[in-house]
């Protein structure tokens, strides 16, 4: 066993693969099992022709999307992959490389505490893996960032039939307007030439038509103009494909061709596809059968601290960047610290890509996970100061922590009753749902509208919010107060406890 580590930072709202000599950005996309994958984009050219090597793919490493085109009878695929850079981690030594050539490329600058901070947030992420399991993970990963590929050169044989006797070197693949006489008896929209069809070149706002192969074509002039300069009796505006003038029997060489070209494709795309399903038996496999390490990963997740900058200039962007997505994780662990079936219970990790990046970690159980096994556990080291200067950034630390503390007790409750691989929340033992009779007398007792609050009560919530808790929007205050309806004067008791005792102690 040993250990395949990636590193990628999230800075200015864009990630970037770290994990090399050169930083290069990447881009979070959803694969075709609605999973997210993040990497390096590159281009590069897949031989599709049918010739020598053409069933051999170029060397790369990951999933991805892609684009391609033909000309001629041959099919030429440009393909676009994506992946970040692994390096083999087996000694503290290559450890330490990771960490030395990742620490040169992450960004860095001068915050409003430090002269040298990180500016950026940082992920490491180290998974347990053998020389089997990376040979497998490596050619799934190929292949799945071939078969779109693949598939457009396929699509592409297919539309080309539909041109075989279309000259495409004219108009928009073959077709075009142009100006036809009105004494010409109506055709097929998209029909063939006629004699004395003129082909437009442009036409401006003022609908006035400069035409090709025309003397003095380039000159603007309306289709009544045009029909006086040529002698063409009542020119109007048509469409029209060039056709080549190929006999019956060309035609049908050609389609014969492409028909085996199409053929041919569909054939590698069973054939990889048909890999595909064979990869993932022999991964399920050896999960099953090798040491209950393999597999697993720990993430290290080093954010960069939130900043209430007022300078300005690129300093400043770097501080509302990490602001925003610092603040859409705080709603994140907000949510999944909330109550089982609260409104705010489900968490939003489209709000930033750092919660997306961070998803598959703090909610296993999402759909969007790669896990056979969602047990996870999670921790958070919070960075506190004795400097009274920093005495209101290090008591937001601590609530910040005590908030995803809350989080992961929750997380880990229901991972008790539902995590594990794919164990029934049947088998947590009844303590989750013995209460019946309590959530019915609960819900009974909700009914009865709460009593009146005391003015002078929410008089001092407010302002105890407003002087001690200053980051809490009224919008948020109001949210916890309403939830506390009818029992304003325990929340007091409570707020007193958590803000004002605590400060005057300190």
């Amino acid at each position: 066993l040993f250990l395949r580590a990636t590193v990628c930072e999230m800075y200015l709202d864009e990630v970037y693969d770290i994990l090399g000599e050169k930083k290069l950005p990447c881009k979070l996309r959803i694969d075709g099992n609605g999973r997210l994958s993040v990497g390096v984009v590159e281009r590069e050219e897949l031989d599709a022709t049918g010739g020598a090597g053409a069933a051999a793919p170029p060397s790369s490493s990951s999933s991805s999307s892609s684009s391609s085109s033909s000309t001629g009878g041959a099919t030429i695929t440009i393909m676009t992959t994506s992946g970040l850079r692994t390096s083999s981690v087996r000694s503290p030594h290559d450890l330490v490389r990771v960490h030395e050539i990742c620490s040169r490329q992450r960004a860095s600058g001068a915050s409003t505490t430090h002269d040298r901070s990180s500016r950026s947030h940082a992920i490491l992420r180290l998974e347990v893996t053998n020389a089997r399991t990376d040979g497998l993970e490596c050619e799934r990963r190929r292949i799945e960032s071939e078969l779109p590929a693949w598939k457009n050169a396929s699509d592409n044989v297919s539309g080309k039939k539909y041109f075989v006797n279309v000259d495409t070197s004219v108009g928009t693949q073959g077709y075009g307007k142009i100006l036809r006489s009105g004494k010409v008896p109506e055709r097929d929209v998209m029909g063939g030439p006629c004699e004395g069809d003129v082909w437009i070149r442009s036409i401006d706002e003022e609908n006035r038509i400069t035409l090709r192969d025309v003397e003095d074509g380039n000159t603007p002039r309306t289709a009544e103009e045009w029909s006086a300069e040529l002698g063409i009796e009542d020119l109007q505006l048509r469409y029209c494909a060039m056709l080549k003038g190929l006999s019956k029997d060309e035609i049908d060489a050609e389609l014969q061709v492409l028909e085996g070209e199409s053929l041919r494709l569909k054939g590698i795309i069973a054939d990889r596809e048909a890999r595909l399903d064979e990869l993932e038996k022999l991964s399920n496999q050896i999960a099953r059968d090798g040491p209950r390490a393999l597999g697993g990963s720990i993430l290290l997740v080093d954010l960069a601290g939130a900043d209430y900058d007022h300078r300005s200039g690129d300093v400043q962007r770097e501080s509302a960047a990490i602001n925003k997505s610092l603040l859409a994780l705080k709603e994140c662990l907000r949510s999944l610290s909330a109550p089982t079936g609260a409104e705010s219970s489900k968490p939003v990790f489209r709000g930033s890509k750092l919660t997306r990046l961070l998803e598959d970690s703090l909610s296993p159980k999402t759909e969007c996970t790669r896990r056979t096994n969602t047990e996870s556990t999670c921790v958070m080291l919070i960075n506190v100061s004795p400097d009274a200067r920093l005495e209101r950034g290090t008591v937001n630390a601590l609530r910040y922590g005590q908030m995803y503390a809350r989080g992961q007790k929750g997380a880990t409750t229901a991972s008790k009753g539902n995590g594990g691989r794919g164990r029934s929340a049947a088998k947590n033992g009844g303590k989750k749902n013995a209460p019946s009779s309590r959530r019915k007398t609960k819900s009974a007792a909700s009914a009865i509208p709460p009593k009146p609050a005391d003015p002078e009560v929410l008089r001092e919530l407010r302002e105890i919010y407003r002087d001690r808790v200053p980051e809490k929007t009224e919008e948020e205050v109001e949210g916890i107060i309403q939830k506390f309806a009818g029992r304003e004067a325990l929340l007091l008791a409570k707020v007193r406890g958590k803000y004002v005792v605590v400060a005057e102690s300190n």
